[in-house]
């Protein structure tokens, strides 16, 4: 992992070249862009904080700008900084939410606002601890993927929250910046019924899509259609990189390949979230549906 540290407080200074990427900007959260200076790459959230990023990623230098308060930058390193920082590592890292399931996981790739972290939340309170919220490492290890534990905590919207807090009266929750409530800790000793902070075997792969019915779909998908999918919700640092660019596609190609992958259809609705639970745990365990 890389060493992170963070320098004292300074006002964001132009640079001398322009940005080499940006993510759209958006009506909520945040929107970073990349620079490169010289031996590192600068990741700047503009009126927040710099970040300087060494080449391979191994070290990361925050200075904030002034008034900002630390607990919004490390909620900025650890929800993007770091996932980012580990693809540059050439480490599979994912837009995911992940859960287990009897000692294996599974793993809910979709974009924003689509219910992964809702889900993530409503599997933990209900029995079923998450591994990962926001993003997803995949390691691959001799006996195939597996899913590595990430940050402690749930990220969920105020409806969520409001939904599901009489399920998790026991685990500290505290708002953010942009209006998300964090469920669990910053500490690594997290309620241990909440967080599974070893890794677990990959068992599925959902791509997330909000039905406009009441139904739930779960249908599978082709190893290409598999493959698509994760390449539009990877984390990459550098996306002119034609190494790791080629690297990240043989790494997907191989995750596709060796992964049970499917489209997970479900209705925008609170009221479903049992059901859904209920039909994600017996497809994992191979129930008929």
């Amino acid at each position: 992992m890389p060493v992170w540290q963070i320098d004292v407080a300074r006002e964001q200074l132009p640079t001398a070249e322009p940005a080499f990427s940006e993510w759209p900007q958006k009506s909520e959260g945040y929107h970073p862009e990349f620079y490169r200076l010289g031996d590192c790459f600068l990741i700047r959230f503009l009126g927040l904080a710099d970040f300087f990023v060494s080449q391979n990623a191994d070290k990361i230098n925050t200075r904030p700008a002034p008034g900002i308060a630390h607990e919004l930058v490390e909620e900025v390193y650890q929800n993007l900084v770091l996932p980012l920082a580990l693809s540059q590592q050439r480490r599979l890292v994912f837009h995911a939410s992940a859960v287990e399931i009897d000692q294996c996981s599974v793993v809910f790739i979709a974009d924003s606002g689509t219910g992964k972290s809702t889900l993530a939340a409503d599997f933990a309170t209900n029995g079923y601890r998450f591994l990962a919220d926001d993003w997803v490492w995949l390691n691959k290890q001799p006996s195939g993927f597996h899913v590595m534990p990430g940050h402690p905590s749930v990220r969920i919207w105020e409806d969520t929250f409001e939904t599901l807090k009489l399920s998790f009266t026991d685990i500290g929750a505290t708002k953010n910046s942009i209006g998300k409530w964090q469920l669990g800790s910053s500490q690594a000793n997290t309620h241990s019924q909440f967080h599974c902070a070893v890794a677990r075997p990959l068992k599925h792969v959902y791509f997330l899509e909000t039905n406009p019915t009441d139904e739930i779909k779960i249908e599978s998908v082709t190893t290409q259609e598999a493959a698509v999918g994760l390449l539009s919700h990877r984390f990459l640092l550098d996306v002119t990189n034609k190494a790791i660019l080629s690297n990240d596609i043989k790494s997907i190609s191989a995750l596709a390949s060796a992964s049970a992958c499917f489209r997970l259809c479900i209705p925008n609705s609170f009221d479903a979230l049992p059901d859904i639970r209920s039909r994600i745990v017996a497809h994992t365990n191979g129930k008929p549906l």
